[in-house]
């Protein structure tokens, strides 16, 4: 959503109220504009009104004000130049430290003052995808144990990645990834290698932990001091990727659809340690 320059939301002075969970079932909303211009990603991005929000003044906006309550902790924390947010995440803070509490009737003015709802549609079509994206948090320690015993490796310093095209025009799009050893590039060092060679780990964590933290690309890790860190993807060793719950499956251990984190972790638990540092590798 885009800041939306209004003035301050008036005082209400009420007593909280629970939020409703649910949205009741409404049709969405039929924003037909005077003259709609798709951008050059092809989507139209139309200015409406809260009021056109299906259920938006029976659902409660609290648990979205508090994630960008966050995210203004965040670039506080961070310094990040974010100066269309300045005055949003100040009237926000002020608000959250409201010692009668935070009201369904208080953090709905907050958002109807300070941003502006947009309908978005595609031309020739009347379905869409939107997409989020998840950073999971995960609790490591400085030092191997039995029960965190992966690492968390940082790019190995021979690791190379060439890009064909940036070679020859003539050649594919594509990535090689490998080393070089006697000026000759060659594939690089499998998993169960890397540990035993060129890892350098920079944390330890559970194993489910870390195969998932992977998978999604990065994450944050938190120490038992209580520090805090952002791990994010840095290369990979160019092998193709294989799905540990499809192997699962494969094997028996699990039922086809049931290839869930949980279920992943007890056959982890059950299994040991050995078995589940095969399995990853």
């Amino acid at each position: 959503m885009d800041k939306k320059p209004k003035t301050a939301p008036p005082v209400v002075q009420i007593k909280p109220v629970a939020p409703t969970p649910t949205i009741p079932d409404e049709p969405a909303p039929q924003v037909q504009p005077a003259n709609p211009v798709a951008d050059d990603d092809g989507v139209i991005r139309q200015k409406t009104d809260f009021t056109a929000l299906p259920g938006w003044e029976k659902s409660s906006s609290i648990p979205a004000f508090q994630a960008f309550l966050g995210s203004c902790q965040r670039f506080a924390k961070t310094k990040t130049a974010n100066p269309a947010f300045d005055q949003p995440c100040a009237k926000a803070k002020k608000l959250a430290d409201n010692p009668a509490g935070l009201s369904r009737v208080l953090v709905r003015l907050f958002f109807e003052a300070e941003f502006t709802p947009y309908f978005i549609s595609v031309p020739e079509t009347e379905q869409g995808l939107l997409t989020a994206y998840y950073e999971p948090e995960l609790p490591v320690q400085n030092q191997q144990s039995p029960e965190f015993s992966e690492p968390i490796l940082a790019r190995p310093d021979d690791l190379v990645t060439v890009s064909l095209r940036r070679m020859d025009a003539s050649l594919p799009d594509k990535r090689l990834v490998g080393l070089v050893k006697n000026g000759q590039m060659q594939p690089y060092f499998t998993r169960k290698q890397i540990r035993q060679t060129t890892g350098r780990p920079l944390a330890w964590g559970r194993p489910i932990d870390v195969f998932f933290l992977q998978v999604q690309g990065s994450g944050r890790i938190r120490f038992s001091s209580g520090k805090t860190m952002r791990a994010a993807f840095a290369g990979h060793n160019g092998r193709r990727y294989h799905s540990i719950g499809r192997e699962l499956v494969k094997r028996g251990e699990l039922a086809a659809g049931k290839a869930s984190k949980g279920a992943i972790e007890n056959w982890m638990q059950q299994a040991g340690r050995d078995a589940t540092q095969n399995l990853m590798n």
